[in-house]
């Protein structure tokens, strides 16, 4: 399995981690949650049909100065299908030990994602 520091991308454009299109009341679906066991806990059985995450970045934290901080941090982006709705879910502390984790719940979205295409594969 390849290392966080491997696994950090950056992709050809930016996410944003807001609904442009939503008011206020509207603009929900951003959770931070402390780490990978958080983030799992609450959607380690998410129904890949409402929930289809078609986006994760691994990002090293930097700090005011540009530095990288030694620490990395996960982005992943869901849309709730029947709802239309962007959520940002945000894991604040992303280490080494729970990499194989939440790289098997990705691993599903991705399946998932590729029966969804399978017509142009």
């Amino acid at each position: 399995m390849k290392s966080l520091r491997e696994l950090a991308n950056s992709h050809p454009y930016y996410m944003s981690v807001t609904n442009y299109l939503a008011d206020g009341s509207m603009n929900y679906g951003q959770t931070h949650y402390d780490n990978v066991a958080d983030f799992l806990d609450e959607w380690g059985e998410s129904d890949n049909d409402y929930n289809s995450v078609f986006r994760w970045d691994i990002h090293m934290n930097r700090d005011d100065e540009d530095e990288f901080t030694g620490t990395f941090s996960m982005q992943i982006a869901v849309i709730l299908q029947r709802k239309g709705h962007l959520m940002i879910q945000f894991i604040d502390d992303l280490d080494e030990e729970s990499l194989p984790a939440i790289m098997a719940w990705l691993q599903e979205r991705y399946d998932y994602v590729k029966r969804t295409w399978k017509p142009l594969l």
